[in-house]
């Protein structure tokens, strides 16, 4: 529910907001089955999951990576 009201409202939102969003959407597309894999015992949310992924850098798959490379720290 609450994914789908900010896709609703997403135009409504801050230029800094729609970034963080979207990057996390893409991490998480992309990311997919490195989180699986490596950060399955993480519990999702506060960051967890992103800070896992950049703790296992050398580990992630060449998808995974590119868009770490891409949206991490974008909006901030």
């Amino acid at each position: 529910a609450i994914r789908s009201c900010l896709n609703s409202h997403l135009a409504d939102l801050t230029p800094r907001c729609r970034a963080v969003l979207t990057g996390a959407a893409a991490i998480a597309n992309e990311c997919r089955g490195d989180i699986r894999a490596i950060c399955a015992d993480i519990q999702p949310g506060g960051g967890r999951i992103e800070a896992c992924l950049e703790a296992n850098y050398s580990q992630l798959s060449g998808p995974c990576v590119d868009v770490m490379a891409r949206t991490v720290g974008r909006g901030q």
